[in-house]
């Protein structure tokens, strides 16, 4: 499904793209963790369900089927929901569930859009198996990893988009 030869320089850039944003990731997961202490706890669920009713509405859902454009054209969508991520990402016990949750929103708003248009482009059976592999993961990954009643929701409204 690439159009051109696959370059070892695209390879490198890639990589060396994948290594700042988990080491990013991994040296803010500290700061994040401990972002929203002394805010109440309704306060914080009020906010975050803002973010997500703006991500909602915000959302590009015809980017995956349109075939004009390359870029995704709703940041503030990306934004809202990044943010909602950080701010949940503040409420977890653990820093490894703060780092998770973080790399979580980073794939799954930023680097799964673009990976679903490529793929469906390529093969619409194979972008049909990747979204019900995406659905399976997402639910796994609630169940077992987050308790958190908030981090569930969030993760499981995923499926919708």
């Amino acid at each position: 499904f690439y159009q051109h030869k696959l370059q070892f320089s695209d390879l490198l850039y890639q990589v060396k793209t994948g290594f700042i944003l988990l080491s990013s990731i991994l040296f803010l997961s500290p700061v994040i963790h401990t972002l929203t202490k002394p805010t109440s706890e309704d306060t914080i669920v009020l906010f975050i369900a803002i973010l997500l009713f703006v991500h909602f509405l915000s959302y590009d859902y015809t980017y995956i089927d349109s075939s004009e454009t390359q870029e995704v054209k709703s940041p503030v969508s990306f934004q809202s929901i990044v943010i909602a991520g950080i701010i949940m990402g503040s409420r977890l016990q653990r820093l490894s569930h703060v780092f998770y949750l973080i790399l979580f929103v980073a794939i799954n708003f930023g680097y799964l859009p673009i990976l679903r248009k490529k793929i469906k482009e390529y093969s619409s059976t194979f972008h049909h198996a990747l979204v019900l592999l995406h659905w399976t993961l997402n639910v796994v990954f609630t169940l077992l990893a987050y308790p958190n009643i908030y981090v569930s929701i969030y993760i499981l409204g995923t499926l919708f988009i």
